[in-house]
């Protein structure tokens, strides 16, 4: 099955980015002034999207993929 991280919105590919570096849910939130809730529910929306299970296959597929 061909995953496909394309089409994740703006923000998405900014908090992958984020999670790439270590950060957590509290952090990212921190820094992009929004609440650890709106980071869950994108991660949530993220990992869906990817159909995958957890965010470090997440933060893999985007980057074998090219989108961080």
């Amino acid at each position: 099955m061909e995953k496909n991280l394309l089409n994740l919105s703006k923000r998405e590919t900014q908090i992958l980015s984020y999670l790439k570096n270590g950060l957590s849910s509290k952090e990212i939130a921190s820094n992009l002034s929004l609440s650890s809730h709106t980071v869950d529910t994108h991660r949530r929306n993220m990992l869906r999207k990817a159909n995958t299970r957890n965010s470090v296959e997440l933060v893999l597929l985007g980057l074998q993929m090219g989108v961080i």
